[in-house]
């Protein structure tokens, strides 16, 4: 073939692949479901909280920037406590979740510093909601087995008939946040490839029980959880509109949010959702998938909070 004849016929060639190449640029691969290790990895750090604590953190989680600036919001006014800072709160346009945990800075603190976390752990409550719950039970079973999970004065545990574990505050008016030792609590852990999380205080030395920060937060009851519950047997968090929280300001449309939890788009704030699926279920539309990124919508790194000057006691 003459170098003339080459030339056109490698020219035609490229016009007719352009359009094949074109769609596989734009039409990435989406994400599948979080893998069961995955899954246990991100909730092995929170599977201990009280139900109630832990239904915040879940939903809020689901928020990622409505996260980030409420921990600046308290940050900057650290003499707001209890009733007081509810009724600053009532000001601030973020999600009843992410206003409750204002109520619990240090657990607003790591999950604003471990962003990535955080909004994976969000990612996969909004589609797997229903398996999340499982992952939970196991982790709380693995604990109980080991014999680190117990009632005690801070914490109220109790086994139904079904084996579903529950986790209340020994006091409703009081809520004590639990840490703990992830490679141990549970037992010899059993994903090699997806090690456990940790969410606590740095750099201590913690042994195989469950400790509670320093702090504990009054006011549990009106202000702070208890207006959402787990219903296990249904798989899914309930919002509860007769215990209305105080923050909310008057005018607030809370009786449209009686039933089971349903995630609000407009507290998303424009983050991109995991896949194309959830994306389109929320009404947004996008390219493709992305990885959330701090740096991509301009936050600092995140600063060092306080440490507890003690570890709690530990309870057996």
């Amino acid at each position: 073939m003459k170098p003339y004849g080459i030339l056109v016929w490698m020219l035609g060639l490229f016009l007719v692949l352009l359009p094949a190449a074109s769609r596989a640029i734009a039409a990435p691969e989406v994400p599948g479901n979080y893998s069961r290790a995955q899954l246990t990895q991100m909730l092995a750090p929170v599977a201990l909280y009280p139900d109630a604590l832990l239904s915040q953190v879940l939903m809020a989680a689901t928020y990622p920037l409505e996260v980030v600036a409420a921990d600046r919001f308290v940050r900057r006014n650290p003499l707001l406590t209890g009733a007081n800072l509810d009724e600053a709160l009532r000001e601030q346009d973020w999600d009843v979740s992410v206003k409750a945990l204002c109520q619990v800075p240090n657990l607003l603190g790591l999950m604003s510093e471990r962003l990535e976390e955080t909004t994976n752990l969000g990612n996969a409550f909004l589609a797997q909601e229903g398996e999340m719950m499982d992952v939970i039970q196991d982790l709380r079973s693995r604990a109980w087995r080991e014999g680190n999970l117990r009632s005690d004065a801070k914490q109220k545990v109790t086994i139904l008939a079904d084996s579903t574990i529950i986790i209340e505050a020994a006091d409703p008016q009081i809520v004590y946040v639990p840490y703990y030792d992830t490679r141990y609590v549970y037992g010899s852990w059993w994903y090699a490839d997806w090690p456990p999380w940790y969410w606590g205080p740095r750099d201590i030395v913690i042994g195989r029980g469950i400790y509670f920060w320093p702090d504990y937060y009054l006011g549990f009851t009106f202000g702070f959880g208890y207006w959402s519950y787990w219903d296990w047997p249904h798989r899914t968090i309930v919002i509860q509109v007769k215990r209305r929280p105080r923050f909310l300001r008057g005018d607030y449309d809370w009786r449209s949010r009686q039933g089971s939890w349903r995630h609000e788009p407009r507290h998303r704030r424009g983050v991109v959702y995991r896949d194309r699926l959830t994306a389109q279920k929320f009404g947004q539309f996008r390219e493709g998938s992305r990885v959330y990124d701090r740096k991509l919508r301009g936050f600092p790194a995140p600063e060092r909070r306080g440490r507890p000057s003690k570890v709690g006691s530990r309870e057996q």
